[in-house]
């Protein structure tokens, strides 16, 4: 066996971060559009194949993070295995107020689906699928969501004051099934 035959979950991510760093900020004009109230989704401002961590974050939020949960190995014939891959696209977004907060997390995670999601319809010249099929992946799937933890910013002299700001995020977990061997 070549070690180069055995990417596991490199091309994916890389392909998962190129898809989101071309459509995610047009889903979320989209969806934006479709709705008509003052919580719009702002464009993400770093998509990066990493998640990070909240506090270091210098290029601005929203910022989306790509990372890979672990792989299993189904349909081992020796010669030729498939594994199974999961990933968590997390999106990490702050703001004033707590109800606009959680309501574009939710609509940040509508757009990360969407993204994803249709990327496996779209057509190329290579066969059916998009970034994400070029990556190797022959299917990708939306596994579930996961709120994360609501923070906020006190102000450190006025014990009594509200809350500056909230931070939250919250993460998508898909799985793809990929060619190993």
């Amino acid at each position: 066996m070549a070690l180069a035959t055995l990417n596991l979950a490199e091309p994916i991510v890389a392909g998962m971060v190129t898809l989101l760093t071309a459509d995610l900020n047009d889903t979320i004009d989209l969806l934006n559009a479709t709705e008509s109230d003052a919580y719009a989704v702002p464009h993400a401002v770093q998509i990066l194949p990493y998640v990070p961590v909240p506090s270091v974050l210098q290029g601005g939020m929203p910022a989306v993070g790509v990372q890979e949960i672990g792989a299993e190995f189904v349909d081992d014939l020796q010669f030729s295995a498939d594994a199974v891959h999961e990933y968590a696209v997390v999106a990490i977004l702050q703001h004033s107020d707590h109800m606009t907060l959680t309501l574009q997390l939710r609509r940040m995670a509508q757009a990360i689906a969407y993204t994803v999601q249709q990327d496996r319809m779209k057509g190329n010249v290579a066969g059916s699928g998009g970034t994400m099929r070029l990556a190797g992946a022959m299917s990708v799937n939306l596994g579930r969501t996961e709120p994360g933890p609501l923070l906020a910013d006190l102000d450190p002299v006025n014990a009594d004051a509200p809350p500056r700001s909230f931070l939250s995020w919250t993460a998508l977990t898909f799985n793809s099934r990929r060619r190993e061997i």
